[in-house]
């Protein structure tokens, strides 16, 4: 009789499941419910503390994009981010904020020291949870300066042979990173890294891969600035559940850190 009843609630509960699947509208609610409830709680700690993310990786992996898109989403549900152009040889934040076309922004090999310096000082100085979107070039003789002014680096990346020099940096600088794989699906990859839609000069904030790579984002501030979240789960139902950690977090953020100091 008891075999009979967990075969029924079990039937029940992929039935559950199968049904918030096949409604994107539901997935996307379910994603930014658990987001949400992140960060609230996150909230607090911002009232008087502030954290600087590095959004690296070598050219053209959407990191402006990315950086931009990703302020924008934790802005709307409340959290205190900046978005920041770290990149003075492009300033490509005038062009994704619209500001001016990509046409009208210019490129620029070589910039005055002083100008670079102030660039990272005011990175630096700034409030809130930074969002600092970085030139692309690892071996840039600035880079050691902006990488020690972060807290933790998002490497965007299309795989690890891609972002050996980055890491390298990294490492060397003891910045917690996590890896975002660009441009491919969970059946196309082994490493088991959070993914992203390849995403070039578009703001995408509000999709299910930008909510649920920013939902790691904030796991790893906790995780780094040992704030303590409550799992969201009481608010939500068993099948909820298993399509965020078994279905939307397989696909897109199975894991966080992948490196510490």
């Amino acid at each position: 009789m008891r075999r009979s009843e967990d075969d029924t609630r079990l039937k029940q509960l992929i039935k559950q499941s199968k049904e918030i699947v096949d409604s994107p509208g539901d997935m996307y609610d379910l994603a930014g419910k658990r987001f949400a409830l992140y960060a609230l709680q996150l909230l607090p700690y911002f009232e008087n503390n502030s954290i600087h993310i590095g959004i690296v990786g070598n050219p053209n992996r959407g990191k402006t994009s990315f950086a931009f898109s990703a302020t924008e989403l934790m802005s709307h549900y409340g959290l205190p981010a900046l978005y920041f152009d770290l990149d003075d040889y492009t300033k490509s934040g005038g062009a994704i904020s619209g500001s001016i076309s990509w046409a009208e922004r210019k490129k620029r090999e070589l910039v005055p020291p002083e100008e670079i310096n102030q660039t990272i000082a005011d990175f630096s100085k700034s409030h809130g949870l930074v969002i600092g979107d970085f030139p692309g070039r690892a071996d840039d003789i600035y880079q050691n300066q902006r990488v020690s002014s972060l807290d933790m680096a998002i490497l965007m990346t299309t795989g690890k042979e891609d972002s050996i020099e980055w890491k390298k940096l990294l490492e060397e600088s003891n910045i917690p990173t996590s890896r975002l794989i660009i441009g491919k699906h969970r059946g196309q990859t082994s490493d088991h890294d959070p993914i992203a839609p390849y995403i070039v000069r578009e703001r995408k904030p509000f999709t299910i891969p930008m909510i649920i790579a920013c939902t790691r984002t904030l796991v790893n501030i906790a995780c780094i600035k040992d704030v303590s979240l409550i799992e969201p789960w009481s608010e939500m139902s068993q099948a909820e559940r298993v399509v965020l950690e078994e279905v939307l977090d397989f696909e897109f953020a199975p894991i966080g850190i992948i490196s510490e100091p």
